[in-house]
């Protein structure tokens, strides 16, 4: 990764056509700014969770987020309010309250409780029990087998990877998918496509598909593009782990390493997220999720330019014995890496 107090110069109108003006970088410098600081508070050591706990954090999450609400007793009052105690004043009464353990993913609510969540954010359960946590399980060798896991994904998702058969009943489409349709995918960009593509990487590999070169991309891409909303609800760094240990060296021959940390990923995204939305709101068009992510697809398949297409590129490293590579193959790993670092220093400083 470049140095970080250079990032936010690559956004520069003169540099190319995505680039935002030079009076709106103060504003993104303090952007970046304060990210770097929330970013610094976060405890790498607490990266490393289990995926329950990770499913369970991510419900509590999206249910504070949605109700815009900020710490545990919000919530309680809010889904639960039957378990409030109040004085004869009216003010609530302190107790224990295990809205927090939930916020730390410490333990899964009960039927009754979601039940009465239910009632106030119908939908919300799906949150824990989304098929992004049971593709994220490498153990789970059988969601591989037939198209099951598929239709577990949102309508949206499912039109784009299963079609009609010849009896009008929609079936697995497992020709090899091309970039066009895993583009199509990542324009919806959201739990359910990144669900969808960790399946594809995890099939590919077990039949050691050829396009599965393809699919790393795109998953690697969805990152990037998810993962700033991701951190929004707190679990960015621990759910990019869980795909840089365990699914991504999937899409990858075994003389290739991946060097990124989940806090690249946080940055790659802050710059791309940053650029969309500057880009979109000097245009005067919406900047919407929507219209955000389509932009964020087209500067990373290189519509406006290959700089940053190559520079948000995975970092990568040859790990086998150097004499054990066909050269080929380490002439092409050497024009990726010239590649992506010329991109950044074209991005960060103008220069070739």
């Amino acid at each position: 990764m470049p140095h970080k107090s250079r990032i936010v110069t690559l956004i520069k109108s003169q540099r190319s056509p995505y680039m935002i003006d030079f009076k709106e970088l103060k504003y993104l410098d303090e952007e970046f700014a304060d990210f770097r600081r929330k970013l610094n508070l976060l405890s790498s050591d607490a990266i490393d969770i289990p995926i329950k706990t990770l499913s369970i954090r991510y419900w509590y999450e999206s249910l504070r987020a949605g109700a815009s609400l900020t710490i545990p007793s919000q919530l309680q009052e809010k889904f639960e309010p039957d378990a409030i105690s109040r004085t004869e004043k009216g003010t609530i009464e302190f107790t224990k309250n295990k809205w927090s353990g939930y916020g730390r993913g410490d333990h899964r609510p009960q039927k009754a409780l979601l039940a009465k969540v239910e009632l106030v954010a119908p939908g919300s359960t799906r949150a824990l029990d989304h098929p992004l946590w049971l593709a994220l399980d490498i153990t789970k060798t059988q969601i591989l087998k037939g198209d099951e896991f598929l239709r577990r994904l949102t309508p949206e998702i499912q039109c784009l990877v299963l079609q009609p058969n010849d009896q009008l009943i929609a079936s697995a489409n497992f020709s090899p998918f091309s970039k066009r349709r895993l583009d199509q995918i990542l324009r919806k960009p959201n739990l359910d496509a990144l669900a969808c593509l960790t399946w594809l990487l995890r099939k590919a590999h077990a039949n050691q598909d050829n396009n599965i070169e393809l699919i790393f991309t795109a998953l690697h891409n969805a990152l990037i593009m998810l993962a700033m909303d991701l951190q929004s609800l707190n679990i960015a760094l621990p759910l990019i782990r869980k795909f840089i240990d365990n699914i991504l060296p999937l899409g990858l021959p075994p003389y290739l390493k991946q060097l990124m940390t989940p806090e690249d990923y946080l940055i790659l995204s802050f710059i791309l997220n940053a650029t969309a939305h500057h880009k979109l709101a000097r245009l005067k068009r919406p900047t919407s999720w929507k219209s955000r992510s389509s932009f964020m697809l087209d500067l990373l398949n290189g519509k406006y330019g290959f700089d940053m297409k190559f520079a948000m590129m995975v970092n990568l490293e040859l790990v086998q014995n150097i004499n054990s590579i066909p050269q080929e193959v380490k002439d092409e790993f050497q024009q990726r890496d010239t590649n992506r670092m010329r991109a950044w220093r074209r991005l960060l400083y103008g220069a070739s």
